[in-house]
């Protein structure tokens, strides 16, 4: 948990398994749900919807972030363990 009003999962070194370039999606699935909700790229006007993932860029990671890590941030009050699935 990155921030008490929500939950980011992070997955280290996203290039090691994406392509670097290449367009990608990323879906949630939730607890015991067969599910699967689209996340969208986090806006730039913090208009968030309940998911929404980024890629952290800087390279000293801007302090608690690491570079080259994807986050999917969650912004529901939970207590499950997500999945995420990446198409590219």
């Amino acid at each position: 948990m990155d921030f008490p009003w929500y939950n980011a999962l992070e997955i280290k070194n996203i290039y090691n398994n994406v392509p670097v370039g290449k367009p990608l999606k990323v879906f949630v699935q939730r607890g015991f749900s067969s599910n699967w909700v689209e996340a969208y790229p986090a806006p730039i006007n913090n208009n968030f919807s309940t998911y929404d993932y980024w890629i952290e860029t800087r390279v000293g990671g801007g302090g608690m972030y690491t570079h080259g890590s994807l986050y999917v941030d969650y912004y529901t009050n939970v207590s499950d363990y997500p999945n995420i699935k990446i198409e590219y």
